[in-house]
């Protein structure tokens, strides 16, 4: 979920039909409309927001490869407004544009490709948790990264055996998927 042009709005995984799919809160937490199913021809999943104007969404998504989906690879997407919209209502509100030349330099599957969560600030950093799967395992831990211009670097890595979360043994912590925080709460989902 993510606050955009003043609403609710989240795009939750639909993987198995092969799109995104946006959806606008009418009543918080649990009525929502669907806006718009947008075509991809491949099983996307853990889709977050790296970027937001009014105007347009940058979205980052995994790529599950077809034969495993321990594999994945960045795909990334821009949600923009379709200029037609105001003026015919035979066409979607929105567009998705696929961002080729990051797709390029992203077509290698890999095993820590994954998104582990949305980005979060810490220490006036941007941070992105991905999930670091095995050939035989999904979510083992996660690695944060950080941006440095228009890059990427690692900042550090949390292991099971290095995290402790209440009411959990830590020798039946296997794994763990996903991370979010903010100022107050932090979830972690192992």
């Amino acid at each position: 979920m993510f606050d955009w042009r003043g609403e609710v709005w989240m795009l939750p995984e639909t993987s198995a039909d092969h799109s995104l799919t946006l959806y606008r809160c009418t009543q918080f937490p649990d009525k929502w409309e669907k806006v718009q199913a947008f075509s991809v021809g491949r099983e996307l999943c853990d889709s977050i927001i790296v970027d937001k104007t009014p105007e347009a969404l940058t979205v980052l998504c995994s790529e599950t490869r077809p034969d495993n989906q321990l594999y994945t690879r960045y795909r990334r997407y821009t949600v923009r407004e379709n200029p037609e919209a105001e003026e015919r209502d035979d066409v979607d509100e929105f567009i998705l544009d696929e961002d080729e030349p990051f797709n390029l330099q992203h077509r290698n599957y890999e095993l820590g490709s994954r998104n582990a969560g949305p980005l979060f600030t810490n220490n006036d950093q941007t941070v992105r948790p991905a999930q670091v799967s095995t050939k035989v395992d999904y979510g083992v831990y996660l690695q944060f990264w950080v941006r440095r211009g228009a890059s990427e670097v690692p900042l550090c890595a949390a292991m099971p055996q290095n995290v402790a979360i209440a009411g959990i043994d830590p020798a039946n912590l296997i794994g763990i998927h996903t991370y979010c925080r903010d100022a107050d709460i932090e979830v972690i989902d192992a």
